[in-house]
């Protein structure tokens, strides 16, 4: 019987050596690999993908719905405030020149309204008190608040009409009529734009005539039939348009 061939023991070790060698560093690999994905991606987020998904989709939606009526409140309050300004103010001319304890309330009441919302109304607001004081700032400071106003809100034609109000009030007429003029040109009807500017217009023009007689009206008076002094007057009134 003849004997089959048998395979050299040297031949299977070698070759179970090298496949033991390719095994460790597949799986050596592999785990590598697998370590390296759950670092990317935590075991709880492959394992649940789509509902983890869904949860922080809500936890979003919750947020930007609570932080959206977070700030309706905040509005609405700081709305509150001004409505409980525009109570005390009324028609503001009586109430806040003659009552500083009223003043005190408007300010501290649009005060709080600005910490929750700034706004247009509010800056209006604390310019009516400062041109209602009367004192040497009041001026400054109410064309101040009323520009604020106008920055938030430009074609707010309160503030364009309170801001040419307090220019005319400061004896800067150029500036009244500029405001004027700006309402007119959103609302060309604007009652309180026209008078104030037709006020301004005038004011302006007596102001040029005595500034462009000052040298001569003293003589004026002393000489009236100089022939001199009578050219400059015609001069100075054709000039503004008066002659």
């Amino acid at each position: 019987m003849e004997r089959g061939y048998e395979r050299p023991q040297g031949c299977l070790i070698t070759k179970f050596t090298i496949l033991s060698k390719e095994t460790k560093t597949t799986m050596k690999y592999r785990t590598l690999a697998l370590s390296f994905l759950f670092f990317l991606f935590p075991f709880e987020e492959l394992s649940a993908s789509e509902p983890t998904f869904n949860s922080k989709s809500k936890v979003l939606e919750n947020k930007y719905l609570n932080t959206v009526a977070f700030s309706f409140n905040k509005k609405k309050k700081a709305e509150e405030y001004l409505d409980q300004a525009q109570q005390i103010i009324g028609d503001y001319s009586s109430i806040l020149r003659e009552n500083k304890k009223e003043r005190r309330e408007v300010v501290r009441l649009v005060k709080k309204s600005l910490k929750l919302k700034e706004s247009a109304r509010a800056y209006l607001f604390l310019g009516f008190v400062r041109h209602m004081a009367f004192d040497p700032d009041s001026y400054k400071d109410s064309v101040h608040y009323y520009e604020k106003a106008l920055e938030l809100k430009p074609k707010y034609l309160r503030a364009l009409i309170a801001l040419s109000s307090a220019h005319r009030n400061g004896k800067n007429y150029e500036e009244c009529m500029n405001s004027t003029n700006q309402v007119l040109k959103i609302d060309p009807q604007n009652k309180i734009a026209k008078r104030v500017g037709a006020d301004c217009k005038s004011s302006l023009d007596q102001q040029n005539l005595s500034e462009c007689m000052k040298d001569y009206e003293v003589l004026w008076h002393r000489e009236p039939e100089n022939k001199v002094v009578l050219d400059k007057i015609d001069e100075c009134m054709v000039k503004l348009g008066q002659n």
